[in-house]
């Protein structure tokens, strides 16, 4: 009698453990992050050498969240990779998504002031725990006043600058492996 007890109860677990994945795992665990690999290009037809910063954000309508700094980096090709993995934590709103974005400081402009482009980038469930994005722009095209909002002073910019040696960023692309991005959430909770 007790082992027809226990048939169901065995059933009803094999179900609901058929239906749970890991991300739905990770989900619900206490330190639920997302960790999201990007994998950029920034393309300025109008000069081979520029810099850019950057600084990956979560759009939001009280106020957008900076996530994450990306150091000033420059290039004499005309193109600028980079890698950056974003860890996203927790929500901050209703919905089920994170609404990612980049602030791009660069002076890829004919002036060559430094302007700021921010861009949205396609949002990330929360369920998920390993993303990778590509994503290009063309920072010439956007270079209007109008998209930017106006030039911004170049004295900010000045102190995130750093001094690169001509060939550090050449042709500095790469992409992320799984393995990377879990070594990189477990070192930077």
């Amino acid at each position: 009698m007790r082992f027809l007890l226990f048939v169901p109860l065995f059933l009803l677990i094999y179900v609901v453990a058929e239906s749970i994945d890991s991300n739905t795992l990770f989900f619900l665990s206490d330190d639920s992050k997302t960790v999201v690999g990007y994998d950029g290009a920034l393309h300025c037809q109008s000069f081979r050498h520029f810099c850019a910063y950057l600084v990956y954000i979560e759009i939001d309508a009280v106020g957008d969240d900076m996530i994450k700094k990306v150091p000033t980096q420059c290039t004499d090709t005309g193109v600028l990779y980079h890698n950056a993995a974003v860890v996203f934590k927790g929500g901050d709103g209703p919905g089920q998504h994170y609404e990612p974005g980049v602030q791009i400081f660069h002076d890829c402009t004919r002036i060559r002031n430094i302007w700021q482009m921010t861009s949205a980038l396609p949002t990330v469930s929360m369920r998920n725990r390993f993303v990778m994005t590509q994503y290009s722009l063309n920072l010439s095209v956007t270079s209007y006043p109008d998209y930017h909002n106006g030039p911004i002073d170049t004295s900010s910019f000045k102190w995130v600058s750093k001094s690169t040696h001509p060939n550090l960023y050449k042709d500095d692309s790469r992409r992320f492996t799984k393995e990377e991005l879990e070594d990189y959430k477990d070192r930077f909770p």
